[in-house]
């Protein structure tokens, strides 16, 4: 196994690619296996469930999910540096895995703002209010996808057409659920349009944790305690509605990155990259075991709070309090 930093290729096979050997340092088997345990424990640890005592949901693992959201930002940030310091030497589509690698897990943004647009529009009520979140809890949540987003607009809208490197004659492929050239015209205005949109949600994302700061600062200043935006209980038939809606939630995020998985390896394949199946390295072991750990103590701690705080699916809801 070659762990170059320089990707090396093969003559083209035929007038549909290259062989690449692959740089497994970067995205070889064990870090994609440990990416992919991270962004299903994640989910699996938020998914809702109804709770016994508060007669409201509760997550499978209560505070796992936090704690793995944690871990895979870390995961992230160590995957984009080495990705920014390689990005040269890199062949585009392995680029484009790392970054699918990297992004993947912010996808979960698609099926969210759709719940909320069938929230609000289709069953005309208001979303379910998140307990609050600080400015500093904004300003490091949407920071690195702002870094990102703008990494990802310099590949769609510059590096693919100005890269040096040794696969620059080969055609290269992207995931669109069929096989799509890199360098599609279309592929990547659609791409490009995304993570504009995307860097704009960041953005917001900053302005809001501006807005929060200054009204803190505000309250501070004039001594006035927080006014509490917390509304009365709602009825029974309404916390049901947000608890299948959360399951939708849920669900759908699922089934988004079992998506962004077979892309990542579809690609992989399509782009006949070798050298990328072993996890017998070091390098390969380590993110393979920390992935492994993270959906154990997931389950083990939704195991153990199953037995008493959670109601089953079939059990009937609890009537509301007056």
């Amino acid at each position: 196994m070659s762990n170059d930093t320089h990707t090396t290729t093969a003559q083209p096979l035929d007038d549909t690619g290259c062989q690449i050997t692959g740089n497994s340092d970067m995205y070889g088997a064990g870090i994609r296996i440990g990416f992919y345990l991270q962004w299903y424990g994640s989910i699996i640890a938020g998914f809702p469930l109804r709770s016994k005592d508060s007669r409201s949901t509760v997550k499978l693992a209560p505070g796992e999910s936090e704690n793995m959201s944690f871990s895979l930002l870390l995961f992230i940030t160590a995957t984009f540096i080495a990705l920014s310091v390689r990005a040269s030497t890199l062949a585009p589509v392995e680029t484009y895995i790392i970054l699918l690698l990297i992004f993947g897990f912010h996808y979960y943004w698609i099926p969210d703002r759709i719940i909320h647009f069938i929230t609000i529009y289709i069953l005309n009520r208001k979303p379910k209010a998140n307990k609050h979140r600080g400015w500093v809890y904004l300003l490091f949540t949407f920071t690195l996808p702002c870094i990102i987003s703008c990494f990802q607009l310099w590949f769609w809208g510059f590096h693919l057409e100005h890269n040096n490197t040794n696969t620059a004659h080969c055609n290269e492929f992207g995931f669109g659920f069929v096989r799509v050239n890199l360098k599609n015209k279309g592929f990547r205005i659609f791409n490009t349009v995304y993570f504009a949109i995307f860097l704009f949600w960041s953005l917001w994302g900053f302005w809001t944790a501006r807005h929060i700061f200054v009204n803190g600062l505000m309250e501070m200043n004039t001594n006035s305690p927080r006014l509490s935006k917390r509304g009365p209980l709602h009825k029974n038939k309404e916390r049901k509605s947000y608890y299948y809606l959360e399951i939708a939630t849920s669900v759908a995020r699922l089934a988004l990155i079992s998506t962004i998985i077979l892309a990542i390896e579809l690609t992989i394949i399509r782009n006949q990259i070798h050298a990328m199946d072993s996890i017998a390295s070091a390098g390969q072991m380590i993110p393979f075991v920390l992935g492994v750990g993270a959906v154990s103590r997931v389950l083990y701690f939704a195991y153990k709070a199953h037995k008493t705080n959670f109601i089953s699916i079939g059990d009937k809801w609890p009537e509301s309090r007056h």
